[in-house]
């Protein structure tokens, strides 16, 4: 089955646009000139119009750029694609432009000229493939008045980024998550987390104190560089199954009662060796830090994070949880203390 996406480059006629992210053809430009102030030239049509593909291939996203005209997009097919832009005043704000309005998608907006903008293909989003293994892509057109003019068109180099951009793109992946999950900060655990479901069902732990714990617990758990950046050594009775989400990957430590070493990433690469799920068993010591070398920034001087869950069977009790010092580490694995010692935590 020919994939929609080639069939729209065909028919429409679409070109390559790797600065752009996808693919563009203009359809219309008024003949009708205008005279807006404060533009080089002086003269523009008095609109023009496109069709955008964005297109994995070609980068997937439309990068941050800003246009001296009002530039309204409508959606026509595809994946739904996020937009982000910044007023000329700093105001952030965001809209998913797409079909599913009870998914909260827009089918048009418009983004007021002197706004920088950006875009990105939610490829997260499954449902929108007509059959196993189609291409995504996000195909809208954009209106745009005064036209267009590659006078009026600016994309800034990192260099370049005000504070109040560079605070907004950080913020629009770490702090966005951390806002809307919910997520506290818990700088004895590195970062921030948020319990998301206690199972009402019981299960019998006599060896434990109280000796009942609930089935299973699940945590949303960031490791955030502002609060340490890591998971610090700790170990616990239950099994403890960890799941990537998002960000950098982070490297995994496990120690098992007797002292045999394991090591794992936890990212989304499975070509680097990352792997998406990591059990820790109940008793082991584990600690974890982000992999802030790895090249995961969407944007340069993006604040690393790893964002991941955690599922504890028996459910999480502190009093089953154990946070050796120093002094108790070097006393239980000497031979470890090199590997083990940047993961203690602070007093």
């Amino acid at each position: 089955m020919k994939n929609r996406k080639d069939n729209y480059i065909e028919q429409l006629g679409l070109i390559p646009l790797s600065e752009e992210g996808g693919y563009f053809v203009e359809t219309y430009r008024s003949p009708e000139i205008i005279q807006p102030k404060e533009r080089e030239g002086n003269e523009r049509s008095l609109f023009t119009t496109i069709y955008y593909m964005i297109a994995p291939e070609l980068g997937g996203k439309n990068f941050l750029n800003s246009n001296k005209s009002d530039i309204t997009h409508f959606f026509h097919d595809g994946w739904p694609a996020k937009y982000i832009f910044v007023t000329t005043e700093g105001k952030v704000e965001e809209f998913v432009l797409g079909s599913d309005t009870s998914k909260g998608h827009v089918p048009q907006r418009t983004v007021p000229g002197g706004c920088l903008k950006a875009a990105e293909i939610l490829l997260d989003e499954n449902d929108y493939a007509k059959f196993e293994g189609e291409i995504p892509f996000t195909l809208i057109s954009e209106g745009m008045s005064p036209g267009f003019d590659y006078r009026d068109r600016c994309v800034p180099k990192a260099s370049e980024y005000s504070e109040v951009i560079r605070r907004f793109l950080m913020y629009h992946r770490k702090d966005n998550y951390a806002q809307e999950i919910g997520l506290a900060p818990l700088s004895e655990e590195g970062g921030y987390f948020k319990e998301t479901f206690r199972s009402p069902q019981t299960v019998s732990t006599p060896d434990r104190e109280g000796g009942e714990r609930n089935l299973f617990t699940t945590i949303y758990y960031m490791i955030s560089p502002e609060l340490g950046g890591k998971n610090y050594l700790h170990s616990n009775k239950s099994d403890n199954v960890h799941y990537f989400h998002d960000g950098w990957p982070a490297k995994y430590i496990l120690v098992s009662p007797k002292g045999d070493v394991e090591e794992y990433v936890l990212g989304r690469d499975t070509s680097k060796g990352h792997v998406h799920q990591l059990r820790v068993p109940g008793g082991f010591l584990k600690a974890g830090k982000i992999l802030e070398e790895e090249e995961c920034a969407t944007f340069p001087g993006e604040t690393p994070f790893t964002l991941i869950s955690e599922h504890v069977s028996p459910g999480f009790d502190y009093s089953d949880r154990h946070v050796p010092n120093a002094s108790e580490v070097k006393t239980m694995f000497p031979e470890l203390w090199h590997k083990l010692e940047e993961y203690i935590a602070p007093k």
